[in-house]
């Protein structure tokens, strides 16, 4: 299906020059827009805020060129799209904001500072349904299992998903453009994802991907990346990684099997947690209350730097 033209640079200089006092979000992707939507509506406020995606904004490839930015990816483009709009209003108080994912860039040390850039709290949107309230309610409701697989589940995902986010992290300073294996390769045979090691994984990585002789670079990378994640695990996860790795343990514990796993949790399963989040964690999230405290005007969501621990 041809996408359909979004809305011209131009366009946006003059709506915000005749209504600076819009409180519009640009994110990026529909989930990052429907979690704050849904947020929005639960508090009350979704009449003072307007949340699109970057999507329905034309941010050609050449701008991105222009600026350094990889092409063919939404971050980019809201990254893009916040400095156009800085560049442009240097002079005007406007309330326009681009949101991004943290992902690698504090590990990384590639944190872009502009007053109308946010970056979320921990590594992506997904980060937010991590947390022992909705994933002990998603087991039991959503995947039929119990209160005691809980801790499984937590010990699991603090020795999985620090070692998948390091080596995106080292696919990324390398300029890999690797794919990655799926988190049961990082078992031995015939074993669940509790027996996960960190090295069989690593290696399955570089067989994948026929990298037997950067072998001993990417092992380095790593080490040093891992030497350097935070303690707080949602600030050293990637989400797509967080969705699948619950599905497949409920999986392999019995619990609820989606029809067509890898698709289905590809499209639905960041969705089908943030069923399982109370959406009044949310506001004890500085982001979130940054939100909220400018729909009601409580001070201006336009001028946050970014601030991570």
């Amino acid at each position: 299906m041809a996408r359909i033209p979004g809305v011209e640079i131009e366009e946006l200089y003059a709506k915000y020059e005749l209504h600076p006092i819009l409180l519009d979000l640009y994110v990026e992707g529909e989930f990052d827009r429907d979690l704050i939507n849904y947020f929005l509506d639960q508090r009350g406020h979704s009449s003072y805020v307007s949340v699109f995606t970057v999507d329905q904004v034309e941010v050609p490839d050449e701008i991105l060129v222009d600026k350094s930015l990889q092409t063919g990816s939404n971050k980019s483009r809201l990254i893009a799209l916040a400095s156009m709009l800085s560049e442009k209003f240097k002079s005007i108080d406007t309330n326009v904001s681009c949101i991004v994912d943290t992902d690698h860039d504090v590990l990384l040390d590639q944190v872009v500072n502009m007053n109308n850039l946010l970056y979320t709290d921990y590594s992506c949107m997904e980060m937010y349904c991590l947390n022992e309230a909705t994933l002990k309610k998603f087991l039991i409701l959503g995947c039929n299992l119990k209160p005691s697989h809980l801790d499984e589940l937590n010990s699991i995902l603090n020795a999985v998903l620090p070692v998948q986010f390091c080596l995106r992290g080292v696919n990324h300073s390398l300029g890999l453009n690797s794919t990655f294996p799926p988190v049961k390769k990082g078992v031995g045979k015939k074993r669940g994802l509790a027996y996960f090691q960190e090295s069989i994984y690593v290696d399955a990585f570089i067989q994948l991907n026929n990298l037997h002789r950067r072998s001993e670079e990417i092992k380095e990378e790593f080490k040093k990346l891992f030497s350097k994640v935070p303690v707080d695990i949602r600030q050293k996860s990637n989400g797509h990684d967080f969705v699948c790795c619950v599905f497949d343990y409920a999986d392999e514990s019995g619990g609820v099997k989606l029809h067509s796993k890898n698709e289905d949790v590809e499209i639905f399963g960041g969705r089908l947690l943030a069923n399982a989040l109370d959406t009044s964690l949310l506001f004890a999230e500085n982001l979130f209350s940054r939100i909220e405290a400018a729909a009601v005007g409580r001070g201006p969501l336009w001028g946050r730097q970014a601030q991570m621990s």
